[in-house]
């Protein structure tokens, strides 16, 4: 075992003075952060109420059962730091999700025997999960983590933390990650006009009026990504084959939003009722694209189209 480097260390994590005083060394190019327990802070005092005991009365009966116990401490925080070192952790990129909602991460972890029992595993602070690992194999550990701002989220470290085996000690560590997850901007509900602006194809710039209808004009093969309500149900059941039905709408001039021609007081405002207003044409089958000051996103519909434009506007500086 190398030689660990210590270093007292403050952390303000809220709550009662013993949630803010960590003892903190670093083993193997990695931080690990000790406290006594409640259980351990009271056999503490019980040891140091039996030392001065010992000292005042000099029986050594006394001494001896203060370093015993003492010893226990040591030898718990031994064992504690065993089932902290060597883990390892992973995962796959999450689903995006817009601001202020919860993302769902699956991330792995995987230990060299023997088994790690009773690892707390937390990438916010807020939710924590109690997991054990078992062998070689990896163990599947879901944790969500609270998103509060569009952009890329990077998940560098996963927290981890251990009190096993006698719960005198608790030791945390950071073990590293790779993980980048998107966070869409979060819609703010916006006004629709009845006659929407939009842009007429081929991108000449010219703004016309127009405003959409609701009849079938035909049907069209189908294609991954188009609206489910728009499936033609009776042509499959009648063994024709998987088709769209087209409306009026979809033959005219398509909508385009434009960032700067939004309502809001400020950018994050506008950029999130843009964000609003592409799920509110994604839902209702339109055609669409948006305009932003360094990039235009040509109409298009789709899930796919409604996920590029969303992206667009999760990255914007």
């Amino acid at each position: 075992m190398s030689r660990p480097t210590w270093v007292m260390s403050l952390r303000r994590h809220g709550g009662a003075a013993l949630d803010r005083c960590w003892l903190g060394f670093t083993l193997d190019r990695r931080s690990f952060f000790c406290r006594p327990s409640r259980y351990g802070l009271v056999l503490l005092v019980m040891l140091a109420a039996l030392l001065v005991g010992s000292i005042n009365h000099n029986n050594n009966l006394g001494f001896l059962l203060t370093f015993l116990l003492g010893s226990m401490m040591l030898v718990s925080l031994q064992h504690t730091l065993r089932n902290l070192r060597g883990v390892s952790a992973g995962g796959q990129a999450p689903p995006p999700v817009h601001a202020g909602q919860q993302l769902d991460c699956a991330l792995w972890l995987r230990a060299a025997p023997p088994a790690r029992i009773g690892l707390s595993a937390t990438l916010d602070h807020h939710h924590h999960s109690s997991t054990d690992i078992r062998g070689n194999s990896p163990t599947i550990v879901r944790l969500p983590c609270t998103t509060s701002r569009r952009g890329l989220l990077q998940l560098d470290s996963l927290q981890l933390s251990s009190s096993y085996p006698l719960g005198l000690v608790e030791l945390r560590t950071r073990v590293p990650l790779q993980l980048s997850c998107l966070v869409y901007p979060r819609p703010l509900a916006t006004p629709l006009v009845t006659n929407a602006t939009t842009r007429a194809p081929g991108w000449d710039g010219q703004l016309i009026e127009t405003s959409s209808g609701s009849e079938v004009s035909g049907l069209s093969n189908y294609t991954p990504g188009d609206n489910l309500r728009h499936v033609a149900w009776k042509t499959l059941a009648r063994g024709q084959g998987l088709h769209t039905r087209t409306f009026a709408e979809q033959h005219s001039p398509t909508l385009v939003f434009a960032l700067e021609q939004l309502p809001g007081m400020d950018r994050e405002t506008r950029i999130s009722r843009l964000c609003h207003l592409v799920l509110a044409a994604a839902a209702g089958g339109m055609r669409y694209g948006i305009l932003l000051p360094d990039q235009e996103i040509a109409p298009a519909r789709g899930r796919a189209h409604r996920d590029r434009c969303l992206k667009a506007l999760a990255l914007q500086p």
